[in-house]
């Protein structure tokens, strides 16, 4: 038996809300069919896993700090 929180369905103010954007970027990105959606009737629903999904595409790993040097840490320099 699967989760129930698997089938849950966010409007997309609460996906918004879930996702620390504006309702309005989340509109434009369904319209431009960047993520998925379902509609139900006339209303558009969005996944809730979709929300954790977003988050570990958009997760960007740490560098371990032991292996870097100091340039390394803050970047390319300008010849002066």
């Amino acid at each position: 038996m699967e989760n129930n929180t698997s089938k849950r369905l966010l409007t997309v103010d609460e996906f918004a809300f879930l996702t620390a954007q504006k309702p309005r970027t989340i509109r434009q990105r369904i319209w431009r069919r960047e993520i998925p959606y379902v509609k139900v009737g006339r209303n558009v629903r969005l996944r809730a896993e979709l929300v954790n999904e977003l988050i570990e595409a958009g997760t960007v790993p740490a560098i371990e700090a032991r292996n870097l040097s100091r340039a390394d840490l803050v970047g390319p320099h300008r010849a002066h």
